[in-house]
């Protein structure tokens, strides 16, 4: 029996001595296990954190690209709008070009055609003037003989030399003809010039006056310049006269009868007319002062005055 109790106390020894290594084992066990989950659970999380970035990163560059497009888009539209306007200013520019050289031609062409109207119209004249210019004594029938057949040849020598003569002192004539329309038509602008400009009978050199002398010296016939001088002076008349600026409308009146003589008399009769129905102003009568009173203490003499301020004082002193 006592054996058997030795027995079993050592068995119950080895088992207990066992216990503490199993729990052990048991606890380290589960710890690798949690370690394990824990570490797979991690894992997971790191991979789903790297998937976000990843699409993150992937929409951010498609944003980049979106923007990046766009932004070639507009400036590529606004490049265009660009040449567009540029080409159009150009085309506009070529356009005004064209329009100011084609203005030019024109009115380069229609001078010309003035110019060549005007010329051929004194070409003209000259030639009437010629055709009617009487023939002198020492050439009976030479220049129409000469204008009808060609000279001959075998003509005599004195006849030759008389004909060119006459031939050269027609083409004088011709370009004196000639100098005195350019002359007259120069001396006609002017006058109008001045006309419009007012200038009748001033600045000394440069009036209308002055010309309507030179074109008489010239021996034109000026009485049409002279009656639109002195219509001007009579507007300026008329004008005054309805202002009732007598004086001013008869000097201008009287300046339009010097230029051109009886054209104003209706207008001075009307302005002598006109200011004699005016109303006459009566002369206020003469303010006479009325003499002093005699009895009129107020206006006594001076010496009155001064025999009295005399007295007063001597009552100050009790006298």
């Amino acid at each position: 029996m006592t054996l058997l109790k030795k027995i079993s106390v050592a068995v119950m020894v080895g088992v207990l001595a066992s216990q503490p290594v199993i729990a052990g084992s048991f606890f380290k066990s589960r710890e690798a296990a949690n370690a394990e989950t824990k570490a797979a659970e991690e894992a997971k999380k790191e991979a789903y954190r790297q998937e976000e970035d990843r699409k993150h990163r992937e929409s951010q560059a498609k944003r980049e690209a979106e923007k990046l497009a766009k932004q070639k888009d507009r400036e590529a539209k606004k490049l265009a709008k660009q040449k567009e306007r540029e080409e159009k200013r150009k085309r506009l520019s070529e356009e005004r070009k064209a329009q100011a050289l084609k203005a030019a031609e024109e009115r380069k062409a229609r001078q010309a055609k003035e110019k060549a109207a005007y010329l051929e119209k004194l070409k003209q004249q000259n030639a009437k003037k010629v055709a009617v210019a009487p023939v002198t004594k020492a050439e009976p029938l030479l220049v129409a003989k000469e204008k009808a057949e060609p000279v001959e040849t075998a003509e005599p020598v004195e006849k030759k030399q008389l004909t060119m003569k006459t031939t050269a002192r027609v083409g004088e004539d011709k370009k004196k003809k000639s100098g005195s329309v350019d002359k007259t038509a120069e001396l006609k602008a002017r006058f109008l010039s001045n006309l419009k400009a007012n200038r009748l009978t001033s600045p000394v050199g440069n009036n209308a006056l002055e010309s309507i002398e030179a074109l008489e010296k010239a021996g034109v016939d000026a009485s049409t310049q002279r009656k639109m001088v002195a219509q001007k002076y009579l507007g300026w008349s008329r004008s005054n006269l309805s202002k009732k600026k007598f004086a001013k409308a008869k000097s201008y009146a009287d300046k339009a009868n010097g230029i051109s003589k009886g054209s104003a008399d209706k207008m001075i009769a009307k302005i002598e007319k006109a200011q004699a129905a005016q109303p006459v102003k009566k002369p206020s009568p003469p303010v006479v002062k009325s003499a002093p009173a005699k009895n009129d203490p107020e206006e006594k003499s001076t010496i009155n005055k001064v025999s009295d301020g005399v007295g007063n004082m001597f009552k100050g002193f009790g006298f």
